[in-house]
């Protein structure tokens, strides 16, 4: 697989591999994986707890070859700086393995889509739109499944009344 989370088992398939899995050096970005099987087709690694969005890499006596697509970690959210809002408020969401380009993310309270304003690996900020409704701040890679974060209270604005008049 391209995405995951920490601890999930990716197979990498190709050829010229080395059916001895320490003369294999795979890594993630500049992160060594430790290489737990390998054949000449195939080797698999473990992704690490504390690595990066990247491209995989393989290292075979003194040949490298890097794989074109990029694995991607799942968000692991942590917390949000917010409880309750309101419309138009900004809640910043913070975590792990966000992304610094906002386009591939997807903010959800509840089932509404929030705008996203800013971007990092570890926090998301988002302004909260008009019509939501109180529920579950999720996260998602677009095309993944979504990772649940707190709940978010939506503060209702009551209609002002004028000063009470006695009769």
């Amino acid at each position: 697989p391209d995405y995951g989370s920490a601890s999930t088992e990716v197979t990498l398939k190709g050829t010229g591999f080395s059916a001895l899995p320490d003369e294999n050096k795979v890594k993630l970005g500049d992160r060594v994986l430790t290489v737990t099987s390998a054949s000449s087709t195939e080797l698999n690694v473990t992704i690490p707890e504390d690595g990066v969005h990247g491209h995989l890499s393989v290292s075979v006596l003194g040949a490298t070859a890097e794989s074109t697509a990029v694995f991607h970690y799942a968000p692991i959210v942590e917390g949000a700086d917010k409880t309750s809002a309101k419309a138009g408020d900004e809640v910043t969401l913070t975590g792990k393995h966000f992304d610094t380009d906002p386009r591939l993310l997807e903010v959800k309270v509840g089932d509404k889509v929030m705008e996203i304003i800013s971007a990092t690996l570890t926090e998301v900020k988002f302004k909260i739109v008009a019509g939501t409704e109180s529920g579950k701040i999720t996260i998602a890679r677009k095309g993944k499944g979504p990772v649940e974060g707190p709940e978010l209270e939506l503060a209702t604005t009551t209609p002002t009344t004028g000063i009470p008049i006695e009769v």
